[in-house]
């Protein structure tokens, strides 16, 4: 489970908090690795891995991307990337200058020795 949480910038008072669990009935190792807001503030981006079934002990991950309302907490959507390899974890999160597009990086593993990197891009209104 990976935890969002937003606070009021002038008092520290907790504004609202959201909690994201994958797929995953057997594991519960979702885990975030970087947050972007949206250049108007609007909505909050956080990007990471999350495991997406388990074989065994042998669990494959996914890029998984949240978008959230940043006022009130909602999601707007969710986006699994699985296409890249049985060990991919996003790492970065940033939006376009014009908040029109919202791109994700990380390492995406093949299943063999050394380590690749995919780079996704979402649209912001809608994850698509």
């Amino acid at each position: 489970m990976r935890i969002t949480l937003a606070y009021n910038p002038a008092t520290g008072a907790q504004l609202w908090i959201e909690r994201y669990n994958g797929p995953s009935t057997t594991f519960n190792d979702d885990q975030a690795a970087a947050v972007a807001v949206s250049p108007d503030g609007s909505a909050v981006f956080v990007t990471g891995k999350s495991i997406a079934f388990a074989m065994t002990n042998d669990p494959t991950y996914d890029y998984t991307t949240v978008a959230y309302d940043a006022a009130t907490g909602s999601r707007l959507w969710t986006r699994r990337c699985y296409k890249y390899g049985p060990d991919d974890s996003a790492s970065a999160v940033a939006v376009s200058p014009d908040g029109n597009t919202v791109f994700v990086t990380g390492t995406s593993g093949n299943g063999t020795p050394g380590t690749g990197y995919a780079t996704v891009a979402y649209r912001a209104s809608t994850g698509a």
